[in-house]
């Protein structure tokens, strides 16, 4: 931070700062926990699930229903800011009849977080009813969030004592924003090949 004062006239004020950080819970993941037994006999969930159920036919019990602050996953969560900075900035200038004044301010950051997504701590492939290959149940997610913003302001306020005291004044803001999220099945090696409506082979997205 700095703040100076060059002239009678001339105040200045600018601060700086960054942050980063890591936390290995996964923040927003593993706040959310299964506290209901698992639903062992349903192949897919009972409102149009889109992938199968990783608890079909699953025999470990839910340690959640005993113990909310428990899990059962095989993935670990992770959750980190990078790049986190935040500038601001204020110039006021006394023009005697009125000052005029400047606002300034700029952040960015970026804000990554993922973790287990099935619920279980499975890894062997499973048998699903209407599959015609096992199914993996290990299902990750993944949330990455890039964003930078930054705004102007200026305006020249009277300095006059009189009945009529005026502003004038102009701003403007600016953001990029950049939000992805997504699901995994890392061993589901068909994912890579998918097909398409016509049956043909499709690409798998990076």
């Amino acid at each position: 931070m700095m703040e100076a004062e060059p002239t009678e006239k001339l105040d200045i004020f600018v601060r700086y700062n960054r942050s980063s950080w890591d936390d290995t819970m996964g923040v927003g993941d593993r706040l959310a926990n299964l506290v209901t037994p698992y639903d062992t006999t349903l192949p897919f969930g009972p409102i149009g699930q889109l992938v199968p159920n990783a608890a079909f036919g699953y025999t470990t019990p839910n340690p959640g229903v005993e113990d909310p602050y428990v899990t059962n996953t095989n993935t670990d969560g992770y959750g980190q800011l990078r790049g986190n900075h935040v500038l601001a900035t204020n110039v006021s200038y006394d023009l005697g009849f009125a000052t005029l004044k400047y606002i300034g301010g700029f952040q960015q950051y970026n804000y990554q977080t993922g973790g287990d997504y099935d619920g279980t701590s499975r890894t062997a492939p499973i048998s699903i009813p209407g599959m015609l290959v096992p199914y993996f149940p290990t299902t990750t997610t993944d949330f990455n969030e890039k964003k930078r913003y930054f705004s102007n302001e200026v305006n020249l306020t009277s300095n006059s004592d009189g009945p009529l005291r005026w502003i004038l004044g102009a701003y403007q803001y600016h953001e990029e924003y950049k939000q992805r999220i997504q699901l995994a099945n890392p061993n589901q090696v068909q994912l890579a090949n998918p097909l398409t409506l016509q049956g043909d082979a499709g690409r798998a997205e990076p």
